[in-house]
């Protein structure tokens, strides 16, 4: 099962009172949170998914930023959804996928004691896409 996510409302007054809020799992299996250790070069694999009509295919992955502030160009990569298909070759409807991307560590800005890790971003249409996840992030041990 998916880790705790951050329920907290991550979207600033004006440009994202009406984004789109997704939803974020960064949790290993076996794993109840995410921890990384500060300084990590780490690459973060984060699960986006999303519950409106439309689905992930409405993000616009190069726009994506995630971090303290979600404004951070921690992007490596993501792997566009897979299209569900109809046994008929047409998209079924519903978008219900993943979009699956990979993030630097070490360009999140967080440091020790910090919980909560920022995805902003925009949708193809120009929308703002935000979402928060609950990151522990540790001191390297000795």
């Amino acid at each position: 099962s998916p880790g705790p996510r951050c329920g907290a409302d991550v979207r600033n007054s004006g440009s994202e009172a009406n984004a789109l809020v997704v939803a974020l799992d960064v949790t290993p299996p076996g794993e109840r949170t995410k921890t990384i250790v500060d300084g990590s070069r780490e690459r973060i694999v984060v699960a986006i998914s999303v519950a409106a009509a439309g689905g992930v295919q409405e993000i616009d992955p190069s726009s994506l930023r995630f971090g303290r502030t979600g404004g951070e160009r921690s992007l490596e990569q993501c792997k566009p959804p897979p299209h569900d298909r109809s046994k008929d070759g047409k998209n079924d409807k519903g978008g219900s996928s993943n979009l699956v991307c990979v993030f630097r560590a070490d360009d999140f800005g967080l440091g020790v004691g910090d919980t909560r890790a920022i995805l902003r971003g925009l949708t193809v249409n120009g929308r703002a896409v935000v979402g928060a996840v609950f990151i522990r992030v540790r001191a390297p041990k000795p």
